[in-house]
């Protein structure tokens, strides 16, 4: 073994046994404190092994791939959301409460992949270095939300292996082929979209946390085989790329784009899926319709004959403004088209979302179908 791989056993070995002291003596939760800790040992890394600077031939092919696969994930998870329902954000959004929020969570892991970066590098081509550091950073994740769990309580650590342990593992292992492949941007980009997106969102998709903690395992194994199959096309044959690649990617992200502002809620549009028949026939089971939201100041453009979006019973429904109530020009009484007699209800204004202003037809349908397989 070269003195350099002697050095990084030494320091790996070292920083494991501070992390497990952590654990079950000095019990240290707070981030700055565990990122200065982890910028010692970088410093203590770059003054022993020397600082190698990042050339990797594809840094900026694995920043972009990193960036692409983080912003398709949260897309997707949204998109889920549609079937499962939202939550609204615990997280403050005031700008400074972001930042107290964001911040030592940006810092830890920054520091986290230079660490990383400087302990692979530095294990040349011995693989069990390399595996060593895996495991290091599998530890520093567990130690790190450790204090959140009851490991003496059963329901406690089943959920902190499924939530915690067991997506650690393919993702680090995925950091570490990043890191050999791209580099530490590459990670640094990925993580700050996949862990820092919570804080300044203001509502969470509601899945069950086992089922989040099915697609943060096997995520990071597509990912790991899709960007090995990119390097070998790319290694095989080096092109430029073709006008027409750059359109689609154009394309591609202007429709993704248009995802995300339909289905997000956050914004003054949004896409919802029609799931019963009761606005038949001009709005059918499976049908999108694109909600215009309406504010307290726009309440007074309603007018009878408008598609209604609203919230009644912890539901939200789809309804025409069937008549305006006589002692409050600022609430209404509804009814499905395909309804015989009006709703029992009146919508006040709280109640209000929107007013629909378009349909797209049938392409919801799928959605509609696994919501009713799921038992939505």
């Amino acid at each position: 073994m070269k003195q350099s791989e002697k050095n990084v056993l030494i320091i790996e070995s070292i920083f494991i046994t501070m992390l497990i002291l952590n654990a079950f003596l000095f019990k240290v939760e707070n981030t700055i404190i565990i990122s200065i800790f982890l910028l010692l040992f970088f410093i203590v890394a770059v003054e022993v092994l020397g600082y190698e600077k990042d050339r990797h031939r594809y840094k900026k092919d694995g920043i972009l791939l990193g960036f692409i696969f983080a912003t398709c994930f949260q897309i997707f998870i949204y998109l889920f959301g549609i079937i499962t329902g939202f939550l609204q954000n615990g997280y403050s959004l005031k700008l400074i409460n972001i930042f107290r929020n964001a911040f030592p969570s940006l810092i830890l892991i920054i520091i986290t992949e230079l660490f990383r970066y400087q302990l692979i590098t530095k294990s040349q081509e011995r693989q069990s270095l390399k595996i060593l550091t895996t495991i290091l950073f599998i530890v520093l994740d567990i130690i790190i939300m450790l204090p959140l769990y009851n490991l003496y309580d059963s329901r406690n650590f089943i959920e902190f292996l499924s939530i915690i342990v067991i997506p650690s593992i393919s993702k680090n292992i995925l950091f570490t082929y990043f890191v050999l492949k791209f580099g530490y941007l590459t990670n640094i980009c990925y993580r700050v979209i996949m862990e820092l997106t919570v804080y300044i969102v203001p509502i969470l998709p509601n899945i069950n946390i086992y089922l989040d903690s099915i697609f943060k395992f096997t995520f990071p194994i597509v990912i790991f085989i899709y960007s090995q199959k990119v390097l070998k096309v790319k290694k095989d044959i080096e092109v430029r790329k073709s006008k027409f690649s750059k359109i689609a990617n154009i394309c591609v992200t202007l429709f993704l784009l248009v995802v995300v502002f339909l289905t997000s809620g956050v914004f003054s549009h949004y896409a919802l899926v029609i799931g019963s028949d009761s606005m038949n026939p001009n709005i059918n089971k499976g049908d999108i319709v694109i909600v215009k939201k309406v504010n307290s100041e726009q309440i007074d453009s309603i007018k009878i004959g408008d598609t209604l979006v609203f919230n009644m019973n912890n539901k939200t429904i789809v309804h025409r403004v069937y008549n305006i109530n006589p002692n409050n020009s600022r609430s209404f009484i509804t009814k499905g088209d395909n309804n015989e007699e009006a709703d029992n209800w009146i919508v006040n204004e709280n109640n209000i979302i929107g007013v629909v202003i378009a349909k797209i037809p049938i392409v919801g349908y799928p959605t509609v179908w696994l919501n009713e397989m799921i038992g939505g």
